[in-house]
């Protein structure tokens, strides 16, 4: 009938998938307080369960977009995903496939305010050098 089809099958959601997520709001909530706690006190959160769960539909079409509405601005945090410039507090996303702790170790640059700036400007020489 050429309408859009909000059911996704076995596919997560994504992040314009938003307005078809729905009874999930308890679990976006709850990570929005862990969020907050973290805030904080400077701890970590991480979402882990068994694949298939849900996982990556509810970061991506249920926390992404709370967080994009405000949820966490009352709080000082106010995320953009993966690395934006501008950004006070980072968000990054990652499937730990095999070896999750050295994924993990991988991606922690992306934390980091200074380690962002650095790469952004790294970017910047090597695309004058190959110019």
């Amino acid at each position: 009938t050429g309408g859009v089809c909000p059911y996704r099958g076995l596919a997560p959601y994504r992040q314009e998938d938003a307005r078809w997520f729905f009874g999930r709001e308890r679990s976006t909530d709850a990570i929005i307080a862990q969020l907050r706690t973290a805030g904080r006190t400077g701890g970590l959160v991480m979402l882990v369960g068994a694949s298939g769960a849900g996982k990556s539909s509810l970061l991506n079409a249920g926390l992404v977009p709370a967080i994009a509405g405000g949820a966490l601005a009352d709080a000082g945090l106010s995320p953009q995903p993966d690395g934006e410039p501008g950004q006070r507090t980072p968000v990054v996303q990652l499937v730990p496939g095999a070896d999750p702790l050295a994924e993990l170790v991988r991606r922690i640059p992306d934390l980091t305010p200074v380690a962002a700036e650095a790469r952004a400007a790294e970017r910047a020489a090597t695309a004058r050098q190959q110019a």
